[in-house]
């Protein structure tokens, strides 16, 4: 699969949440407020574990479709992608107004020291590498 996803928002968010979402059917503990069973390592029964696993499958499968149909629908009427043009020379430029030279000295926040080209010494850089 060739996933665009430059913030990492699908194993902070969905890794995460499904990793949660199993992780109940493991050690949850019998409490009267809130479940009446234990997690499979705390003697429960498998159901519960199967339970949570089926719940995390069909959340995937509600979001991964609603997600195709809206990206299709939106692709279709004023569509998804910025032209080949446009992403070369950055489409941050375009649909942002943000244009950032890589050959401008930037001053380190961190550190107070000058960083070149983006903290990358000594060589230009290729539109292949960016």
């Amino acid at each position: 699969m060739r996933i665009d996803d430059p913030v990492h928002c699908i194993t902070t968010h969905g890794i995460a949440g499904l990793w949660g979402m199993v992780v109940v059917g493991l050690f949850v503990e019998k409490n009267p407020l809130m479940s009446k069973h234990y997690g499979v390592f705390k003697g429960g029964s498998w159901s519960v574990l199967g339970v949570q696993v089926l719940t995390a499958v069909s959340i995937v499968l509600w979001t991964s479709l609603t997600t195709f149909v809206e990206l299709y629908a939106i692709d279709k009427s004023i569509g998804l992608r910025v032209s080949r043009e446009k992403e070369l020379d950055g489409a941050d430029k375009w649909e942002h107004g943000i244009v950032l030279d890589v050959n401008q000295d930037m001053l380190s926040e961190t550190s107070g020291e000058t960083l070149s080209n983006n903290g990358i010494q000594g060589r230009e850089l290729a539109m292949e590498e960016i």
